[in-house]
């Protein structure tokens, strides 16, 4: 088994950013971010097991650009009373392009390949992602331990997903290998929390109404779907000593997919490896609770830090694997049992003069 591979990378980027301040209570930012990169990747693979000789070159380039503007405004009439709006717009655009050549029939098993004396395969995509999200806050100081925070925001994405196969030499179509997705996703929620303080405690609980569209296009077929969740959230800090402390987080959200995993026509992914998507996908939801301890004593010089993780997934996107021989079909589906984790860590340093 011999191998071989070159990889090579150029990019750019250019970031502007600007900022008025009209008045001492109000400030105002734009800033502009662009990248642009060009990606070349090429491996050669000779395998040789017994009788059975195999040659097999890959070539991969993308030639991905990012575009960023963001918009942030903030005003404080008085000591009590602060107004925030954030608008963001990106877009970005890939087009990886995959060239295989094998000197054996590739996909035995996966794609039935028309017989030649060597196969070369060619795959194009292109993925256009736009996104709009802004959020708008008022902060509302009640006294000095009780705070109030109202936000509303909202956030669009579309992505434009298409791809298609062809083999040099050959009549033979790919239908199967053919995509033209749109996918199109909303979120618009309203969000309350409030932050008091009281002795040693500090406590901030939260909570977020979501309501989700989103709707998938391919092959003719539209599929539309709407789901209102309630999201809460809570922070909580218990300062014992003014050096050791104990902190609780608690968080919910939702994992949805993107058009790539809902795209129905298969993917070439290497030799022996094909993609679908599944396009009955519904969204997770993740629930995360984390315990922290930490302490802090410069006189002795010891620290100590424990931290304690519990996540809780419904519905989980994972990525599943067929296996025919050698090769592989790899897919995406929905956990319907609950995934549950929990992982911790304790870290002690101690100083010696």
């Amino acid at each position: 088994l011999i191998s071989s591979s070159r990889v090579q990378n150029k990019s750019g980027l250019g970031k502007y950013a600007v900022t008025y301040t009209p008045k001492e209570e109000t400030y105002l930012k734009y800033s502009f971010f662009g990248k642009l990169a060009e990606v070349d990747n090429s491996n050669l693979l000779n395998s040789s097991f017994g009788s059975f000789n195999q040659q097999i070159a890959t070539a991969s380039t993308r030639t991905p650009y990012t575009l960023q503007q963001k918009v942030e405004w903030f005003h404080a009439p008085n000591e009590d009373q602060v107004y925030s709006v954030e608008a963001n717009w990106e877009k970005k655009f890939a087009n990886p392009f995959l060239d295989l050549i094998s000197s054996a029939k590739p996909l035995v098993g996966l794609y039935p390949l028309r017989n030649a004396d060597s196969y070369r395969l060619l795959q194009a995509q292109e993925l256009l992602t736009e996104t709009l999200e802004g959020v708008a806050n008022y902060y509302y100081i009640l006294n000095a331990t009780n705070h109030l925070n109202w936000s509303f925001g909202m956030q669009q994405l579309r992505q434009q997903f298409d791809s298609n196969l062809s083999q040099v030499g050959s009549s033979q179509t790919f239908d199967a290998f053919l995509n033209d997705s749109d996918f199109r996703f909303q979120d618009l929620y309203l969000g309350m929390s409030w932050k008091t303080k009281w002795k040693d405690w500090i406590l901030s609980p939260s909570a977020n109404l979501h309501r989700y569209t989103w709707s998938d296009q391919q092959r003719g077929q539209r599929k539309e779907q709407d789901r209102i969740l309630l999201l809460p959230a809570m922070y909580a800090k218990w300062n014992i000593t003014s050096n050791r402390s104990v902190t609780y987080r608690f968080g919910t959200e939702a994992n949805f997919m993107d058009s790539q995993k809902l795209a129905e026509g298969l993917l070439l992914q290497d030799y022996n490896a094909l993609f679908q998507g599944n396009r009955q996908l519904d969204q997770g939801i993740f629930s995360t609770h984390t315990l922290a301890y930490t302490h802090f004593d410069m006189f002795s010089g010891l620290t100590v830090f424990g931290n304690m993780n519990y996540q809780r997934k419904r519905n989980d996107i994972v990525t599943t694997t067929d296996f025919i021989g050698i090769n592989r079909l790899f897919s995406v589906l929905n956990v319907q049992p609950i995934n549950k984790s929990l992982n911790g860590d304790l870290r002690m340093d101690k100083a010696f003069n």
